[in-house]
């Protein structure tokens, strides 16, 4: 389903309506917002909803993958399993990590 920047503005409009009047602090005052104020939080806050609707599956994913230390070990693991086939453990980067990890052995 494609994210609509005109539909969340038109949620956050109607949701805006149920939470008037909103007010700020000026000089100690607390006033109601302006025409303004009201209109720059519209904005804000659908450009908001907008990039977590649009981009916030990047973060889930990011913190779901793991580190990228651990997801290179996990990928070494299967190349030397032999789950790429055996070309696999004559790539560049296979034989380095695994001289790397030769001349770095993990304490037992």
């Amino acid at each position: 389903m494609a994210i609509v920047r005109d539909d969340i503005q038109a949620e956050v409009e109607a949701e805006l309506e149920t939470l008037k009047p909103l007010t700020k602090n000026v000089n100690g005052e607390e006033v109601e917002y302006n025409d303004a104020d009201y209109s720059a939080w519209v904005q804000n806050t659908t450009e908001g909803r907008y990039q977590q609707q649009a981009f916030g599956y990047q973060d889930v994913r990011r913190d779901s993958y793991g580190n990228i230390d651990d997801q290179l070990d996990e990928l070494f693991k299967d190349i030397d399993a032999g789950h790429f086939g055996d070309d696999a453990k004559s790539s560049e980067w296979y034989l380095r990590i695994q001289q790397v990890k030769a001349d770095n052995p993990k304490p037992e």
